[in-house]
């Protein structure tokens, strides 16, 4: 949505309330040409804040998502591996890969997503693919070996 916007002649200035604390997501919105991003969690004051900076023209990030994106960086530094993991996976396969992380079964995951096993099937095997993991084993070693850094 926020690619189509930006696609307009006019450019629409867009504030993402969401409930992801990711950097991943948070990046991906920005890059997509949001102005602001916050958690859902925010007060509405704080709500009316971010939408006059970003109607003054200026970016806004709420502290929890500065905080988070500093670190991101800083983590990007110096683990330049975990950042391509993110960089090379779809937004769906890496919500896939977090979910492997976690430990949840293909039919818990599915479950979840609201998609088939066997489209989960197709989403680990692209992981796999891409990561250049020859097993689920070895995927599943890998997601949550990333997720304990990451956390």
């Amino acid at each position: 949505l926020l690619e189509q916007l930006q696609s307009r002649s006019e450019k629409i200035p867009v504030l993402v309330v969401s409930m992801y604390e990711d950097p991943f997501y948070i990046e991906k919105a920005f890059k997509a040409g949001a102005k602001g991003y916050m958690l859902k969690r925010e007060s509405v004051q704080k709500v009316g804040m971010a939408i006059r900076q970003i109607l003054n023209g200026r970016i806004y990030a709420s502290e929890d998502i500065s905080l988070r994106m500093l670190s991101s960086m800083v983590e990007k530094q110096f683990s330049p591996a975990a950042s391509n993991i993110r960089q090379t996976l779809s937004q769906r396969e890496f919500q896939i890969f977090e979910f492997i992380g976690q430990g949840k079964k293909r039919q818990e995951i599915a479950e979840a997503l609201h998609i088939s096993d066997r489209t989960v099937d197709t989403h680990m095997t692209r992981i796999k693919e891409k990561l250049e993991i020859d097993s689920n084993a070895k995927l599943i070693h890998c997601a949550i070996k990333f997720f304990m850094k990451s956390y």
